[in-house]
């Protein structure tokens, strides 16, 4: 199978092909299969021709239930063509679980993989649903943080930030909020003037990634996250060790 080197390369390659998506980043397992049909006018247009998706609850045991819908996929379906995975920031144990996962498909079965930040695929998914064209996005980073960014127009290439609850306040003033472990915010009385602005995360609908990857906004940049090597895949963890930054030479022996 020849590997192709650029986003634009796959979706000209061939009229029908098949794209795996996972993410365990947050709250959510996300697992789904398209199965894509690509029209060619004037414009490139597509539709899906069949769907396997998955969207469950996965915490402590999201490594053996995202095993067990991969299993069901590739058995009642196909292999992917492509792999897209959330690299995070979140969970740091379910960060690690959708990357190394897509790494060893990717590698196994010689296929490329898309690597974009969990916040941004679940931004525009959102955007996709609320018509939303400026809102920031948080998922739980614990310790009373959020890791954060900003969706507009270059949402793709907005920083992540590490927040404190503390700075939500600042946000808020100016833009709508969709966060995860919605409950933590109700007990910061400073921000119940708020309230109406903040907006728990709901379950994504992962045809949104599959629009993300057709829209120009996309295509501006794909060479930024399209990679034909399952080693280019990393996760996004955003905090450094703590023992780096105390010993940022490393432990020395005497």
């Amino acid at each position: 199978m020849n590997i192709v080197n650029t986003w634009q390369e796959f979706i000209t390659q061939k009229e029908k092909s098949s794209i795996l998506m996972i993410d365990t980043s947050s709250l959510w397992i996300l697992c789904s299969f398209f199965e894509l049909e690509l029209i060619r006018k004037q414009s490139l247009e597509y539709h899906i021709r069949r769907s396997y998706k998955i969207e469950e609850m996965g915490y402590r045991n999201s490594f053996q239930k995202l095993s067990g819908y991969m299993k069901y996929i590739f058995h009642e379906y196909s292999y992917p063509d492509l792999v897209l995975v959330g690299l995070g920031p979140g969970s740091f144990t379910g960060v690690r679980i959708a990357v190394s996962s897509a790494r060893t498909i990717s590698q196994l079965l010689k296929i490329p993989v898309i690597g974009i930040d969990s916040l941004s695929l679940y931004a525009y998914s959102i955007f996709k649903q609320s018509k939303l064209e400026q809102f920031y996005i948080g998922f739980d980073a614990k310790q009373n943080k959020y890791f954060m960014k900003l969706f507009d127009k270059n949402f793709l290439k907005n920083p992540i930030l590490d927040s404190h609850i503390e700075h939500l306040e600042m946000i808020l003033r100016h833009d709508d909020l969709y966060l995860d472990h919605f409950n933590l915010i109700l007990q910061k009385s400073h921000l119940r003037d708020y309230l109406h602005k903040i907006k728990p995360i709901e379950k994504i609908d992962t045809a949104g990634w599959l629009e993300l990857l057709f829209d120009p906004i996309f295509h501006e940049v794909s060479h930024l996250f399209f990679k034909t090597h399952y080693s280019e895949i990393l996760p996004i963890y955003i905090r450094t060790d703590p023992a780096h930054e105390k010993f940022p030479e490393g432990l020395k022996q005497k």
